[in-house]
């Protein structure tokens, strides 16, 4: 098992480089030692130099406490996440840091091809999901902490208020979700899962206001399977109620994807 504890990879930085504290919350009783120590050879490994923050939660305060206390912990300007059951793909962070620089943005997250509204309304819907390994932020530019009473969909508020604050950017193919019997993210139920939705939603409506603007791309109906929604969208969507312009459109376009 890699040891909980602030740790660096001992590799040169370049100029062109910039170190990257790496927070990885742990917990015992949800993560195998040799799956935590797999997911830690990852971020090892990436060829800029890395500070690991392993924060070890032995009393069971959330993921959203244990990146909390990363962030307080983290000596560095650029500080990234990485659940203990996923893995990095190899030139991760370079890639990250690279399309920082150019769009001068305060966090990056995996994502192919959107863009910057569309990722905000989909992410608001739930319809983006594992996201947090992908996280990378730059604290000069953002400094927004994980809401640690949100027991679900923590991390989604934390990169929507950070998009929000600093503008975001995406990268494609950044990391593999793992998952075992044992993680936190292994199903939940539907009622618990609806009620942390209107928990989630209160928490958008008062902090991300640029999320209703965008919710309105509902106000046209839509027919073709591209924009395919399901009742949960329309749940969340009348939480955060945009429109009543764009809930009719977003239940008539329902309506007629399952007619087409």
């Amino acid at each position: 098992m890699a040891e909980p504890s602030d740790t660096t990879n001992g590799t040169e930085a370049s100029t062109s480089e910039s170190p990257v504290s790496v927070v990885v919350p742990y917990s015992p009783a949800h993560t195998p030692e040799n799956i935590f120590d797999d997911a830690v050879a990852t971020a090892q490994s990436q060829s800029v130099p890395t500070e690991l923050i392993v924060v070890e939660d032995t009393e069971q305060r959330g993921p959203s406490w244990a990146r909390n206390r990363g962030l307080e912990r983290a000596s560095t300007r650029y500080v990234a996440f990485l659940d203990a059951d996923d893995y990095w793909h190899d030139g991760k962070l370079a890639r990250q840091l690279a399309e920082m620089d150019e769009s001068e943005t305060g966090i990056c997250v995996e994502a192919d091809d959107v863009q910057p509204s569309q990722f905000l309304r989909e992410l608001y819907l739930g319809n983006i999901a594992s996201l947090t390994s992908s996280v990378l932020v730059d604290t000069e530019r953002t400094d927004i902490r994980f809401e640690e009473a949100l027991e679900r969909r923590e991390d989604h508020l934390f990169v929507l208020e950070s998009a929000a604050q600093s503008g975001i950017c995406f990268v494609p193919d950044l990391f593999t979700v793992g998952g075992h019997d044992e993680s936190l993210s292994q199903g939940t139920a539907t009622r618990y899962r609806l009620e942390q939705d209107f928990r989630f939603s209160r928490y958008v409506k008062e902090r991300v206001p640029e999320v209703r603007d965008a919710l309105r791309f509902y106000e046209q109906p839509r027919c073709d399977h591209a924009f395919d929604n399901t009742p949960g969208d329309l749940y969340r969507l009348a939480l955060l109620w945009p429109s009543l312009r764009a809930v009719v459109g977003m239940w008539i376009s329902l309506l007629c994807q399952r007619l087409s």
